[in-house]
């Protein structure tokens, strides 16, 4: 660390940090949920989360899905993120107690968990961890290892990707470890340039977010196996499912995906990236850098629509001269054409856009309409279909309204019809207690503009979302409607779009 403030409030948090958690550490080696247990097994009243000081677990998270924490002893699973964290403090020159350590090592190895045909993926990930932070002080119980192997098809893939991390360390030539990987290849849910990894039953709080379970797999991919190329795509969907702060969701996804990219940046060689680029487009010179080290200022070009041939290939070229690091690229074309001729497009998010007599109701369907006379008291109902296959963060939906209308009502409306697509339900009846539909929740307060409206949402689970809004014709014509578009903000690339239409509004 370059700055000397940063690296004196570093060092004095870390080693106040290390002595707080030796103080709370119980007299079997282990720590509780919160506090420290008292002899009698009760709860202590040390009033700290132990996890705080390593910033691995969230006060969001919930004991009980982590196997234990009551009062007659300590949680495993804490114990074994406590573990974890003070090894790699120690590693980061932090002064230990190398006794108490010994001790926590010796209570995770005594745990011995009986791991048998019905041990479900929550409790079997819960061992997968604890063996691989044994894996980090190189002490192994090679039959629980065997077992987790044997019940690797019901395991996540932070799981897997854990187990595969352990396997590696006790053996590097097993070929279990390699099998493993294998299995989070095939496993990867992939975009056009970005990969992640879901759990079942997903929750946000929870150790089993999109983004824990993405970051646990890099974690162990970056020292597996670097070079892999869903390696480095799930790289880049950790990096750009960041919020504005710069963090993502919970102070546990936070602290997975620091250690991840970390991980990622050291096996890639980005940390110590020294080598030269150009670009050129049809044989053209577009630009060139030099990159040094790891603050890189992006560059960007940009070359008018009619530089580029409408009839034959257009070759864009990017040269990138030997050295170490990885260069990072992004190419975007941009072109217009006639709306009516536009067909729907579905790049991992589908929508469809229709309009409606009139707004509507659990009893109505809705019936399409691609013109209407005008009438003062006449109004129609926008409807837009949003279907996502997978989990979305940072989810933009934009529609543009017909030139002649205006929007009436800008509340939002939406009704989840199911995570699986085999399942729909109907929207809820004004009278119900969820009037304003299922999962309106996720989504922010829309954004109306003069030529259209905006939703956005932070995360989606995956399933169906109807989005409403009511228009009001007011002027006679022929309109030409853009699509509605549907994305991620921080991958425009995943996305959708409905088929281009004309409406009219006759006298």
């Amino acid at each position: 660390m370059n700055d000397p403030k940063l690296a004196d409030r570093v060092e004095a948090n870390l080693n106040s940090s290390v002595s707080r958690l030796f103080f709370l550490q119980n007299a079997d080696g282990g720590w509780n949920w919160w506090g420290k247990a008292l002899p009698s097994g009760g709860r202590g009243g040390g009033g700290s989360d132990p996890s705080n000081f390593i910033g691995l677990l969230d006060l969001q998270d919930n004991a009980s899905l982590l196997g234990g924490g009551g009062g007659g002893g300590s949680d495993p699973v804490i114990s074994a993120y406590v573990f974890f964290g003070l090894l790699r403090a120690r590693e980061a020159g932090a002064p230990i107690n190398e006794e108490a350590l010994q001790r926590a090592g010796v209570y995770l190895r005594d745990l011995k968990p009986q791991i048998t045909n019905s041990t479900d993926t929550k409790n079997l990930e819960d061992t997968a961890f604890i063996q691989s932070a044994l894996a980090h002080a190189n002490t192994f119980d090679e039959s629980t290892i065997s077992q987790l192997y044997d019940a690797r098809d019901r395991m996540s893939p932070s799981g897997i990707a854990l187990l595969a991390f352990t396997l590696n360390k006790f053996n590097a030539a097993d070929e279990r470890a390699r099998d493993l990987i294998s299995n989070l290849e095939a496993s990867a849910i992939l975009t056009s340039s970005s990969a992640h990894w879901e759990a079942q039953g997903e929750n946000l709080f929870t150790r089993g977010s999109t983004i824990y379970t993405t970051s646990l797999v890099v974690y162990a991919l970056a020292q597996l196996d670097p070079a892999n190329q869903v390696t480095f795509n799930a790289v880049r969907y950790l990096a750009a499912h960041r919020g504005a702060t710069g963090l993502w969701n919970t102070g546990h996804d936070n602290a997975w995906a620091i250690l991840a990219l970390n991980a990622a940046m050291t096996g890639f060689g980005d940390l110590r990236a020294d080598f030269a680029f150009n670009a050129t487009l049809n044989g053209g010179p577009l630009t060139n850098g030099d990159i040094a080290g790891i603050q890189i200022t992006p560059l960007l070009t940009t070359v008018p629509l009619e530089f580029l041939s409408p009839n034959s290939p257009n070759l864009l070229t990017i040269n990138r001269e030997e050295g170490l690091g990885r260069l990072y690229y992004n190419a975007t074309l941009k072109i217009n054409r006639p709306v009516e001729d536009v067909r729907p497009l579905d790049q991992g998010m589908q929508i469809e856009r229709v309009y409606c007599k009139s707004a509507l109701s659990k009893a109505q369907e809705c019936t399409p309409l691609s013109t209407l006379s005008l009438n003062t008291d006449q109004q129609i109902t926008a409807q837009l279909t949003l279907i996502l296959p997978h989990d979305a963060y940072y989810v933009m939906i934009e529609d543009f309204i017909p030139a002649g209308m205006e929007i009436l009502d800008q509340n939002l409306k939406t009704s989840q019809q199911g995570i699986d697509s085999t399942g729909v339900q109907v929207q809820f009846e004004d009278e119900d207690p969820f009037a304003n539909g299922w999962g309106w929740w996720l989504f922010n307060e829309p954004q109306i503009r003069d030529d259209g409206i905006l939703f956005t949402a932070d995360s989606l689970p995956a399933g169906t979302y109807v989005l409403t809004y009511t228009l009001v014709p007011l002027q006679v014509g022929e309109y030409h409607m853009l699509p509605a578009h549907a994305w991620q903000a921080f991958f425009p690339e995943v996305q959708g779009t409905s088929a281009g239409m004309v409406f009219e509004v006759k006298p």
